[in-house]
């Protein structure tokens, strides 16, 4: 089971009526809201509705499949082949009154299972996001709430910098995330990037994406689920998935060249394997999902994936 710890220094523990409500809040932690009750007595108002949302790396072992990741039939190579070079299908989200439907299964196969990344093989997954802007259900009622970066998610260390603060809630609640990528302006070593993605293929060659990537990630409520505040917040998990960012058969079939250090390497860029960066680019946001903290105990963890309530779209435009 994968588990998503949140330091006790961050856990805020609430107990009425014999429950005991954990909530956290991390630097990987960004708040949305939920409609509840508008007052606590005459006289008194209500205390702001909230949610709060987690970043996290989605690795369960459960769907680690070892060296069956590397493999691949015929029809999967031809498949990836094309898939490479396909536009998003998602489509955009609607102009008025509506966040934008959820994608629709999608044939890349990059969704199969049988084509994760080996655990092992991913080595930084990071993305910049230069805001976060929270979409209303109805915008004929609320409003969009953006949230000013830039934010710096490492989804292997299991944080966000900074921290991302919280945010007010909107008539009708909320129904999607847009998330446009920028360039990181520090550290030195990301500054000018949006994406840094590296590791090694089974034969132990390296492969990295360092890139200036222009995209925005985009989650939506699936159908009948709306991200409404409550008290107490509840906790949702918007769960990214780098070991689907690329196929194992995918890197087996670049011819890799000389690169820095390295005496040979896999360099995926606009320039050097232009179809495999854009395929990276759908799936950044098309293979995540949202979740909600279906247990109550503040991790990202098994029991939690039972309580879907949005989808990523694969249109990064």
């Amino acid at each position: 089971m994968t588990r998503f710890e949140i330091p006790d220094s961050r856990r805020d523990t609430r107990t009425g009526g014999g429950v005991t409500w954990q909530r956290s809040l991390t630097s990987s932690c960004l708040l949305l809201l939920l409609g509840g009750c508008n007052s606590t007595g005459v006289g008194n108002p209500a205390p702001a509705l909230s949610l709060s949302l987690a970043i996290v790396n989605d690795d369960s072992p459960v769907e680690d499949l070892g060296a069956a990741g590397m493999a691949g039939s015929a029809d999967t190579v031809e498949a990836a082949a094309g898939a490479a070079d396909m536009a998003g299908a998602a489509g955009q989200p609607s102009a008025v009154g509506d966040a934008g439907e959820p994608s629709a299964p999608s044939d890349d196969p990059s969704s199969d299972t049988s084509q994760l990344l080996p655990l092992r093989a991913v080595k930084d997954a990071i993305v910049v996001f230069g805001e976060l802007g929270f979409m209303p259900c109805d915008a004929t009622r609320g409003e969009v709430f953006t949230v000013p970066g830039p934010f710096i998610v490492d989804l292997k260390k299991k944080t966000t910098t900074p921290e991302i603060p919280p945010i007010s809630d909107t008539p009708g609640g909320y129904c999607g995330i847009d998330a446009p990528l920028a360039p990181a302006m520090a550290p030195a070593a990301l500054a000018g990037r949006s994406v840094f993605f590296d590791g090694y293929r089974a034969d132990g060659t390296y492969f990295i994406v360092y890139a200036n990537m222009s995209a925005t990630l985009r989650m939506r409520a699936k159908p009948g689920a709306t991200w409404k505040g409550q008290e107490p917040p509840p906790l949702f998990f918007w769960a990214l998935r780098p070991r689907r960012w690329l196929m194992p058969i995918e890197l087996n079939m670049v011819e890799p060249m000389p690169y820095d250090d390295h005496l040979r390497a896999v360099v995926i860029d606009a320039e050097h394997h232009p179809a495999l960066f854009s395929a990276i680019r759908k799936r950044l946001a098309g293979v995540s999902t949202l979740y909600a903290d279906a247990n109550g105990d503040g991790v990202f963890d098994d029991p939690d994936r039972a309580a879907e309530v949005g989808e990523g779209l694969e249109n990064a435009d």
